[in-house]
């Protein structure tokens, strides 16, 4: 049989199936019971699309729609029931979206950009079902936390994305912002800005170590950088934040006049 037959003949059963149900509920069959439909037709969607997926060669892309349905199911039915909060429906059905995508990066190992859409919408749904729960603070946390992490495996997954460690560590220092000022109380422009410029500091030495005689031995000169301007948050506090910028400017001109010498030699 070829793949459009057994396609047709999967959705052939489930319209079938689908409307006898229908039928049969419509004429009360059922009695007093009460079936929510919604969640039922989703439910019945998502195992077509599984279906499909079995059959026509384990397409990844065809997981997209079955787990979009199945997150579906999950928050309309939870919608009709009322077990948890609208926020944990609203989370499951995010992360169930990305699912697809990280099964398609195991699938085929080549394809390390699924990683980070994957990784984005997995950790935005954790993020919007935890939110119910946790300190509103938190809840960006965890956006920023999971998309670096998204990164940081792009770069597990082939060293060669050397590239993918920089965002990757900079949006995981940018994600402990939030719960520093509103949860455990640090508001010194001093601290906050040591942690923001050493986690950028951090984002480079790492570059650097992954091949320091070669390709990233670049990286140095802003780890270098980065982490005087840590040093200075960190025991300066107030004055660094108001004059930092100088050090930038003075940055700018080291390397203009640098540029300029070597042009003339």
């Amino acid at each position: 049989m070829t793949e459009k037959y057994k396609e047709n003949m999967l959705w052939g059963i489930f319209l079938l199936l689908l409307g006898l149900f229908l039928l049969l509920e419509r004429l009360g069959v059922f009695g007093a019971i009460s079936f929510p439909l919604p969640p039922i037709i989703f439910l019945a969607i998502t195992l077509v699309f599984l279906g499909i997926y079995f059959t026509r060669g384990r397409n990844w892309g065809i997981l997209i729609p079955a787990f979009v349905f199945l997150g579906l199911t999950f928050l309309t039915w939870n919608d009709s029931q009322g077990f948890l909060p609208g926020e944990v429906g609203a989370g499951a059905l995010i992360l169930s979206i990305g699912i697809p995508f990280l099964i398609g990066y195991f699938e085929k190992r080549e394809n390390w950009g699924l990683l980070i859409p994957g990784g984005i919408l997995f950790f935005v749904g954790i993020a919007v079902a935890l939110s119910a729960y946790l300190h509103g603070s938190f809840v960006p946390a965890i956006i920023l936390w999971g998309i670096g992490i998204s990164f940081l495996f792009v770069f597990l997954a082939q060293t060669s994305n050397w590239w993918a460690i920089i965002p990757g560590m900079i949006l995981i220092t940018f994600g402990f912002i939030p719960p520093l000022a509103s949860v455990w109380g640090v508001t010194s422009a001093g601290w906050i800005g040591g942690v923001v410029f050493g986690g950028m500091a951090a984002s480079f030495g790492l570059v650097y170590l992954v091949d320091p005689k070669l390709e990233t031995k670049w990286a140095i000169y802003p780890f270098g950088f980065l982490l005087f301007l840590a040093l200075c948050f960190v025991f300066f506090g107030e004055l660094a934040a108001q004059w930092w910028p100088i050090l930038l400017i003075a940055l700018g001109v080291y390397l203009l006049i640098i540029n300029l010498v070597r042009k003339r030699k």
